[in-house]
């Protein structure tokens, strides 16, 4: 009897046990952002700034690291939504200066690269023009311009040999000012361009024979379109991304017409700036000040777009909706070879190497959707862009039919979810027939601001892109140069990366400042990349980091720490401890799994944390006492000598059948009757 009452006393401890709170894994619970979380976390941040051209006489280094004029640190943001990571960026300066040698290496390489090509001011020739001369009344009628390969300047050998690697961690802002070494744009002949010429005829063309010429200096590429092969030129660049995680500045340069911004010896004289004076040292020093403060918000330390999450899986659901009329499907080009679904795979992965990526591309007429057609059909305006030459289809009325957040009709496509395990996101890309492309318009009396069409936008919920069949069989068309490249066009694959990177938090390299419009960057415009440059990589996979370890960091800050949760607790502060490490190195894609881990632990720890002690564990503590005396009474009732005949307690009174003790409600309980006794 002593030994069935004490399994008696087991099995009723066991059942009260296992009815207090349980731990769970991180997997169940989504910590979406890190946003909204009172964590905080202070990034120290090396920078280095190395001069070329410039001395200590042209450059005053203590007002340049003083954060009157850069920054001495900077919080970081998430734009859609205003809000911010909890991620404090602090900036250590680093100057230095390279000897005239190494000015005279750069120049010298530079002039041996060099490809001179002559262009009429106003009046663009075949294959290139300079779209910022274009005043045709000018002093000036000819402009010499000089092109340096923007990619053999990165693989110049003397980055390495003169200045090393980059700070680890870190980042590296090269300047230089080349204006004595290299055919460069003057203050004078900038002068000759802002006076109008005489002359002039009747019809405005200046016909005189004493018109000068300017010359100027840019770092330029070509980039060939992976779908459907359109050359695209890009001449005219001031600067470039050296390597992975430096930038190279020319201010000597120019003048831009994508950045609007004057070569530096051209805006000292316009502001009659004496170089090497005491205040033209000041005013060199913030001129260069400018371009610091450029990098370092766009490049070194970006803000996210949308909020940067975690997940083990991003799902990538690409919809083609083929909108064009019968002839322009037959006239081509095909859909499916508009877009290579494998580069998009391969940069997105790139993106998050941590985590599965998956694309699935689904290709259809958009007459397979009547709903869907019928909202496009009614969003076709007769609104015309004359920037792009194309109509606008309203994007905001596709949105609305689609949008989680308003009609909803996304879920006859798929069911999205956005856990820590799996995140899905929704690209819906049409092929719009004649010249018609997605865009909105604005109140144009107002600022004569007209309608703006774009290819795509990243709208938070879902991806909408459009090219019309113009924009697919786009060298069909003579451009502004008069070159035709026939059957060549402009097909999906990099429009689609570019949008599925601002999805996962990506913002434009520009958003602060023009120049660093100029890097290998798909999320760039001017440089018209294909891939996402390191300066890209840095913020996903800081941001993936920085939201587990911020969430790791408030989920133990709010744990009640007990002899039941020590180890989870000792398992998370050690494996923040590794990512830190790993993370200062700057090896954030080997740090997300100990930030991973770090948050796991945490989580695990707060679950015991919450039991122990409280309202249900003490009630669980209560349940095994009662349990107990329960048990030994039911030995005892169950083992004792009974009379044949009477009430037996242990049995229904309605029914006869066997109750059973219900540790949850306290009482006897029939499962026959289905109701406690």
């Amino acid at each position: 009897m002593r030994r069935l009452s004490v399994i008696s006393v087991l099995l009723v401890t066991l059942v009260v046990v296992f009815q207090s709170p349980g731990v769970h894994s991180l997997t169940s619970y989504v910590p979406t952002s890190s946003t909204g979380l009172s964590g905080n976390r202070n990034v120290p941040m090396n920078i280095r700034v190395i001069f070329i051209g410039l001395t200590q006489s042209d450059i005053n280094s203590s007002y340049l690291t003083n954060n009157i004029i850069s920054p001495s640190e900077k919080p970081q943001s998430i734009l859609a939504g205003s809000q911010g990571t909890g991620v404090q960026f602090k900036f250590n300066y680093q100057v230095q200066f390279a000897n005239s040698s190494v000015a005279g290496a750069l120049s010298t390489f530079l002039n041996g690269i060099g490809k001179r090509v002559d262009t009429p001011v106003g009046a663009p020739t075949q294959y290139v023009e300079n779209p910022y001369f274009d005043n045709v009344t000018s002093n000036i009628s000819t402009v010499t311009n000089w092109f340096y390969n923007a990619t053999e300047v990165g693989h110049w050998d003397g980055w390495s040999k003169y200045f090393g690697g980059n700070p680890v961690p870190g980042y590296t802002l090269l300047v230089a000012d080349l204006h004595n070494d290299l055919p460069s744009f003057t203050y004078s002949q900038y002068k000759d361009y802002t006076i109008k010429c005489t002359p002039l005829t009747s019809g405005g063309q200046c016909v005189s024979s004493n018109r000068g010429t300017a010359v100027a200096h840019y770092y330029n590429q070509t980039v060939v379109e992976p779908d459907l092969h359109y050359r695209e030129r890009r001449h005219f660049m001031t600067g470039w991304g050296v390597d992975e995680r430096s930038y190279f500045i020319d201010l000597s340069a120019g003048p831009s017409y994508w950045t609007g911004n004057l070569p530096i010896q051209v805006a000292e004289g316009l502001r009659t700036v004496t170089q090497g004076s005491w205040y033209g040292r000041y005013w060199v020093t913030k001129f260069v000040a400018d371009y610091l403060a450029g990098v370092i918000y766009n490049l070194f330390s970006p803000d996210q777009l949308y909020p940067v999450n975690y997940s083990a899986k991003y799902v990538f659901h690409l919809f083609f909706l083929d909108a064009r009329n019968a002839s322009e499907i037959l006239a081509g080009p095909p859909l499916q070879n508009s877009v290579n679904l494998t580069v998009v795979k391969s940069q997105l992965a790139q993106l998050v190497p941590y985590a599965n990526v998956t694309v699935i591309p689904t290709f259809r007429m958009l007459s397979s959707d009547p709903g869907l057609a019928a909202v496009v059909n009614n969003a076709t305006t007769k609104t015309y862009d004359k920037l792009s030459d194309s109509f606008v289809v309203d994007e905001r009325l596709v949105y609305n039919w689609l949008s989680t957040y308003s009609e909803g009709h996304i879920s006859r496509f798929v069911n999205v979810t956005r856990t820590i395990s799996q995140i899905d996101i929704p690209a819906f890309v049409f092929a719009f027939e004649w010249k018609n492309d997605f865009g909105v318009s604005f109140k144009g009396d107002v600022f004569e601001r007209g309608a703006g069409s774009i290819f795509g936008e990243a709208l938070g919920d879902i991806v909408l892109i459009g090219h019309s069949q113009q924009d697919l069989t786009y060298g069909n068309y003579t451009d502004r140069t008069g070159l035709i490249q026939r059957g060549t066009g402009v097909g999906y694959t990099r429009t689609i990366i570019h949008e599925l990177g601002h999805m996962l938090g990506l913002n434009h390299p520009f958003l602060y400042d023009l120049d660093e419009d100029f890097v290998e960057s798909v999320m760039g415009y001017y440089a018209n990349s294909l891939v996402f440059s390191q300066f890209d990589k840095d913020l996903i996979l800081r941001g993936v980091n920085d939201e587990l370890l911020i969430f790791a960091q408030v989920t133990l800050a709010n744990t009640t720490s007990s002899f039941l949760n020590a180890g989870a607790i000792s398992s998370a502060r050690r494996s923040m401890a590794i990512a830190d490490r790993k993370y200062s190195s700057m090896d954030y894609a080997g740090a997300v799994v100990d930030s991973l881990a770090a948050a796991e632990s945490a989580f695990q720890a707060h679950q015991v944390g919450i039991g122990f002690l409280s309202p249900e564990l003490v009630f669980g503590i209560i349940g095994v006492v009662v349990g107990i005396a329960i048990g030994l009474l039911a030995g005892f009732l169950a083992f004792r000598k009974r009379p044949p005949t009477g009430i037996q307690y242990y049995r229904c009174p309605t029914c006869g059948q066997t109750l059973r003790w219900d540790p949850a409600i306290m009482r006897w309980y029939c499962n026959y009757c289905q109701k406690p006794v």
